[in-house]
């Protein structure tokens, strides 16, 4: 089963307001050219962080998160926040130097960790759109583009992830 249409059917039972697809179609603007500099990065292997340049990622800043992926001696992975762009600061505080197991509510952590966790296994970038359901984000939707980076090229060592955020539609009264 593909990894996107796996992920939303695992959403989908666990009652997660979650959605993602593998082909990035994006509708904010600067995450589809996220997306394109991404993959001409690509090639036939996975980029490393070093080869994103200041300079191509200047306008992104503000929006951006890059994790360092961290082994831990049990074989799971943590993710340790490594740059936080000022965007994504003003929602949620300063998050640099911080694993996301420190800052997630515990109620929300396998969520989060699935989707990072199958991200990185796979090598694979994802779309995700999601409703935040903590304070005091849980007005919040956001689209993102979550990709892996891989020193080595092979190997995912970090993830970078371009957030935009737009309040979560009221739902209907039933």
């Amino acid at each position: 089963m593909p990894l996107a249409k796996e992920l939303n059917a695992l959403a989908s039972a666990r009652g997660w307001d979650v959605h993602c697809d593998s082909a990035l179609n994006f509708r904010h603007e600067s995450l589809k050219a996220m997306r394109e500099l991404w993959r001409t990065k690509r090639a036939a292997r996975l980029p490393a962080r070093s080869e994103f340049s200041m300079r191509e990622l200047k306008t992104f800043l503000p929006h951006l998160t890059v994790l360092d992926i961290v082994a831990t001696p049990d074989g799971r992975k943590r993710y340790l926040h490594r740059y936080v762009g000022m965007q994504i600061v003003a929602y949620f505080g300063e998050m640099t130097g911080r694993h996301i197991d420190e800052i997630l509510p515990p109620a929300l952590l396998p969520k989060t960790l699935t989707y990072f966790d199958a991200i990185a296994a796979s090598g694979q970038p994802l779309r995700i759109v999601t409703s935040f359901e903590f304070s005091p984000v849980n007005h919040l939707q956001c689209e993102m583009f979550v990709a892996p980076l891989a020193e080595d090229g092979v190997t995912p060592d970090k993830l970078m992830s371009l957030s935009y955020f737009a309040t979560r539609p009221a739902k209907a009264d039933s």
